[in-house]
């Protein structure tokens, strides 16, 4: 576990326009709790708390590995522009395939998985080259 799990797991909650990004940042970098984080968000705390687990869990098991990884990796993953967005009928729709689902994370990030991990391989990638550079710049 380590950096190319939480990557695909990031890049899966943006693509699919799904909060947890923002979440798991708010609490290990912002240090919020995750009380206050499902209040801002208008989801359970237990939704939050499984959203930092899973992070931990991608991140190798240390708080502060994860910690680190988020800090360099949140800003390229907000970079990358949700493909599952509202129709205005209470539908969504996916900008990749056109193809339409009720707008729920959970079909949301079921679909990306299910349809377009090869874009989401393309991101890992684009994200570990910027990396890459960053490291070599410094």
């Amino acid at each position: 576990m380590g950096l190319l799990e939480l990557l695909e797991y990031l890049i899966v909650k943006q693509l699919a326009n799904n909060p947890a990004v923002d979440m798991v940042y708010k609490h290990f970098i912002e240090f919020q709790s995750v009380s206050d984080i499902g209040r801002m968000y208008g989801v359970s705390k237990h939704s939050v708390r499984g959203y930092v687990t899973r992070v931990l869990e991608k991140s190798g098991g240390s708080r502060t590995k994860a910690m680190t990884l988020l800090k360099y990796v949140y800003p390229l993953v907000k970079e990358i522009r949700p493909v599952i967005v509202s129709d205005g009928d209470g539908l969504c729709i996916c900008l990749l395939c056109g193809e339409k689902m009720m707008c729920n994370v959970n079909v949301a990030e079921f679909h990306v998985t299910r349809k377009h991990m090869d874009i989401v391989r393309l991101y890992i990638d684009d994200i570990i080259n910027k990396l890459r550079l960053r490291v070599k710049t410094h």
